[in-house]
């Protein structure tokens, strides 16, 4: 492919969000001469409007057919609600277009499944929003576990707490469709956690076995009907186990993760790790013992991101966002198959079912 030309269907936070980046992109990288804006669609006419204004795209359409038609478009990013995202997929596949899916793909992995025989059919690449695969932070520690594993051993077990402030009306994550369960489906685990699922998957291969409690503490949960509660205790095939906790809470501003991986010989630690501060992160340590301990600093680790991906212009904002989307205009415009794509993100929903049955059990 020689050129991108994009079009957005929904244009919410998250829209606006991959905006900022896709004109970044466009305006300081080499990829960006080659990518340029077609046309959007929203069920809410003046929004549709106003961000096309915005982000300088070509118009805002009344129906979505008048974007998939247009034969200059050849991607789009879809941004809606998770309760159409099957629908406009598998019109947007059967036009041909490229597609950079949000998360989560679908209510059901049966819709997935048929999400993928559209993509098959049609031809065209897929890459999915589970954007922590492309945070240098995570690479790093992968990169770390591999430096050290001689002296650290073994993987015992993680803990893994991740807590935000219920993503609606007035959150730093403002999507008021999120308390409606028709829209939605479900909570923390499904709407959040399931960013930190695929980054398990990714650490640790195939799932085993997993064994849940899902919980509606609040009002809001019990009212709605979607969780602001999840436990859940997984095994991997590789031998590694430990727990993952998800909460929506009420906050004020808070959106905080903490991995705790202990091993044999040693004890790894990011704490505070929040996406959209600057830092990313309150501490990140390496304990070997009472006296021998290693902490890092964004700034180191972006230097060692650099020095491993040379092909990164100097002047590229390591974020992830951005990083993702780089990385999937880099494979259409390379003709590779973007990752993660729908084979990743189908494994990380057969989990999250998996999780969900169990805690009916």
């Amino acid at each position: 492919m020689d050129q991108v030309k994009i079009g957005f269907i929904g244009t919410g936070l998250i829209a606006t969000t991959h905006m900022i980046f896709i004109r970044q992109i466009m305006e300081t990288l080499p990829e960006g001469k080659r990518i340029s804006l077609g046309k959007v669609f929203d069920l809410d006419r003046d929004k549709a409007g106003t961000f096309a204004e915005i982000h300088g795209f070509s118009a805002a359409v009344e129906e979505v057919e008048e974007l998939l038609e247009d034969p200059d478009i050849n991607t789009v990013y879809i941004c809606t609600p998770t309760a159409f995202h099957k629908e406009y997929f598998l019109r947007a596949a059967a036009a041909g277009k490229h597609i950079f899916m949000e998360k989560p793909l679908a209510f059901y992995p049966e819709d997935i499944r048929e999400m993928e025989a559209a993509r098959e059919k049609a031809g065209i690449q897929v890459q999915v929003g589970l954007v922590l695969r492309y945070e240098p932070v995570f690479w790093f520690l992968q990169e770390l576990m591999q430096k050290e594993k001689e002296r650290l051993g073994s993987l015992l077990s993680f803990i893994f707490r991740t807590d935000q402030e219920w993503p609606i009306t007035g959150s730093a994550h403002d999507s008021a469709w999120r308390s409606d369960r028709s829209l939605a489906y479900r909570g923390c685990l499904f709407e959040h956690s399931i960013h930190d699922l695929d980054l398990l998957l990714s650490f640790f291969g195939d799932y085993k076995g997993v064994a849940a409690r899902i919980g509606y503490r609040s009002r809001l949960a019990r009212e709605s009907g979607i969780e602001d509660l999840a436990t859940v205790l997984l095994s991997f095939e590789n031998g590694v186990s430990g727990n993952l906790t998800s909460i929506f809470h009420r906050i004020k501003g808070r959106d905080v993760r903490r991995l705790e991986l202990i091993f044999e010989g040693g004890a790894v630690v990011l704490d505070g790790y929040d996406l959209v501060l600057p830092e990313r992160f309150r501490s990140f340590t390496v304990e070997f013992s009472e006296e021998e301990k290693m902490e890092f600093s964004l700034g180191e680790i972006e230097e060692q991101y650099r020095w491993r991906h040379p092909q990164l212009p100097e002047n590229t904002w390591l974020f992830p966002y951005l990083l993702q989307s780089l990385a999937f205009f880099r494979s259409l415009l390379e003709g590779r198959a973007p990752r993660p794509g729908l084979a990743e993100g189908r494994k990380v929903h057969d989990l999250l079912e998996a999780i969900y049955q169990s805690a009916q059990e």
